[in-house]
């Protein structure tokens, strides 16, 4: 459409006798027609107001990945030949939301037009996770911390069992 649009103009413009005329017509014309032609093309971007959430499994230890609040399954996704799956969530409320495969789960805090994918090696589960996309920092931030709490309690552990006078 923008193409015969342009091939009129041009070839209106081409006529010997139409540029002897008004030149500020012409200017006039082509600045309406451009105009024109830029508010048509041009609409305003509707908002996604989808999440996304998905990434890769290395050695997948089940052939789902299920994604819950509060215990709860709200979706599930199958694990396709590449090993990766993927969520597509309409209004979902900012949260901290768990996904599951297999015997293991992690927790994953989304908001509105997040994309997030995570890659994950099942045999290492929580060791292995790296997020990445919009929506990435807050959850690497909270593997971390989840990380270092678990090496702080694994490293009590062995006071546990001590007496009560402190005898090793």
């Amino acid at each position: 459409m923008i193409e015969a649009v342009i091939s009129l103009i041009l070839s209106i413009m081409s006529r010997h006798e139409y540029l002897r005329k008004n030149y500020l017509f012409t200017f006039n014309f082509i600045f309406l027609t451009t105009f024109l032609l830029t508010a048509i093309g041009c609409k305003k971007a509707e908002e996604n107001p989808r999440t996304y959430f998905g990434g890769k499994i290395t050695n997948p230890k089940g052939a789902y990945v299920y994604f819950l609040k509060n215990e709860e399954v709200l979706d599930s996704a199958k694990i396709n030949v590449s090993n990766k799956f993927l969520f597509q969530l309409d209004s979902l409320s900012a949260g901290l939301y768990t996904f599951k495969h297999g015997p293991e789960f992690q927790y994953i805090f989304l908001e509105p037009q997040d994309s997030v994918l995570l890659y994950l090696n099942a045999w290492n589960f929580d060791e292995s996770i790296i997020f990445s996309g919009k929506g990435a920092g807050k959850n690497n931030f909270l593997i971390n911390a989840f990380l270092e709490n678990e090496e702080i309690e694994n490293s009590f552990k062995a006071n546990y069992s001590l007496s009560e006078r402190g005898s090793l």
